[in-house]
């Protein structure tokens, strides 16, 4: 998705999502928009309001909600619609679209290995998951958490973790990267969302999978 946005009040708009079936998919805001600049001679923040957003849809009718983040640190919703999901992609990107994308490319927020399960795809009822997460750019990680079906659960974060010290040159970060934590997975097929965040900063989604059936 390609397009502006702007708050009448003045206000700066800091960031842009989309949110879609409890996940979170994180835009790029910030590009250059004169045609918006000159229907708001009067909003400095109009000629910057152009965003572009890469959304992975499931198949069948689902709702998206688009929200952006204002200077107070709070996410508004401003746009909702329900569509539908297919097998194939969307029409190719124009170059100028491509344009767009290419400006905001840049590392994933985190880097993370799991330990455990070995296996995704196995229907279990309690699922344990290890391993570990660093961030890559930004406030460092302190805290870890797994959502599924409206519950959450809180991993044990911080265990020392020497090979992956050795492998990643990011200091104390890397040996304390170690996370570990037992999630109960409800019956029925779920989605299974892992998010983090540094100190005094919002919940980041970095890894999610659909869950099957479960069994005891």
């Amino acid at each position: 998705m390609i397009g502006w946005c702007v708050d009448r009040s003045g206000d700066w708009i800091r960031a842009v999502r989309a949110v879609v079936g409890g996940l979170t998919f994180q835009g790029g805001y910030g590009i250059e928009r004169p045609d918006v600049a000159a229907l708001f001679p009067h909003l400095p923040a109009a000629r910057h309001s152009g965003f572009v957003l890469m959304v992975e849809l499931q198949p069948g009718k689902q709702t998206i909600r688009l929200e952006v983040k204002g200077g107070d640190g709070g996410w508004r919703l401003f746009f909702v619609s329900e569509v539908i999901g297919g097998d194939s992609a969307d029409d190719e990107l124009t170059p100028d679209e491509i344009a767009h994308f290419a400006a905001f490319e840049r590392p994933p927020r985190f880097q993370f290995w799991f330990d455990r399960p070995a296996d995704w795809a196995k229907p279990v009822r309690h699922l344990r998951i290890s391993g570990w997460c660093i961030a890559a750019w930004g406030e460092q990680i302190d805290e870890l958490r797994a959502r599924v079906r409206g519950k959450t659960y809180k991993a044990s974060y911080g265990i020392v973790r020497p090979d992956v010290a050795a492998t990643l040159d990011s200091g104390a970060a890397a040996l304390r990267s170690g996370f570990a934590m037992d999630v109960v997975v409800p019956w029925g097929p779920s989605t299974l969302v892992l998010e983090a965040r540094g100190a005094g900063e919002a919940w980041e989604q970095f890894f999610w999978t659909r869950r099957p059936r479960s069994r005891s």
